[in-house]
């Protein structure tokens, strides 16, 4: 496992919910977790978080929104990520160097190919 997955205290697990299975991460902050639960298949997950995350980290945007169903906003620059409870984005709740954002999604990406 690696230091950025272990920094965090991330854990992928799979839990029973209301008569199915359903895929989670969970870390050391929950508004962070809570932003991974709408990104639960693999297509989604390379189609709008990791391009969003590689589109930045390459210079393509200098900036990018995104906003969860779960009420939760991701502002990704180039250096950090910050997280954000509801839609203002005053104060994070959480923030993170943006490739280490990268790593943990490209690790949760490899955990729903193989699970």
């Amino acid at each position: 496992m690696s230091t950025t997955i272990e920094a965090y205290k991330i854990q992928f697990v799979r839990r029973f919910v209301i008569n199915d299975y359903e895929e989670e991460m969970i870390s050391i902050s929950d508004v962070f977790s809570r932003f991974f639960d709408d990104f639960t298949d693999t297509e989604d997950v390379n189609r709008y978080l990791l391009s969003t995350v590689n589109d930045v980290l390459n210079g393509v945007v200098s900036e990018k929104l995104m906003k969860s169903n779960t009420m939760v906003t991701a502002k990704i620059t180039n250096k950090a990520t910050m997280f954000f409870q509801g839609l203002s984005t005053d104060l994070p709740d959480f923030s993170l160097p943006t490739t280490d954002l990268k790593e943990i999604v490209e690790a949760w990406l490899n955990y729903l190919e193989n699970n």
